[in-house]
């Protein structure tokens, strides 16, 4: 290790943090867990959303598919 390193590490051993500093070191770890839940939370469910609406708007084709082809007159 380099002295100046071994220095700054004595010297900082010795100060009390700043409660400034302290506040994130405390709370830091468990809001980002939390907005790391919330976020991908969001976007799984906003996948989920379109993937449903993707399923429903095929079936709803393919309704309509089905009443025009019942529609046409058969062969004559």
């Amino acid at each position: 290790m380099y002295p100046t390193v071994v220095l700054r590490n004595a010297q900082a051993a010795s100060k009390a943090p700043s409660p400034h500093a302290m506040i994130y070191r405390r709370f830091a770890k468990p809001v980002g867990k939390m907005l790391t839940l919330c976020v991908g939370s969001y976007y799984s469910l906003c996948y989920a959303w379109e993937w449903l609406e993707k399923r429903e708007r095929a079936l709803e084709s393919q309704k309509q598919q089905r009443r025009r082809s019942s529609e046409l007159p058969g062969p004559v």
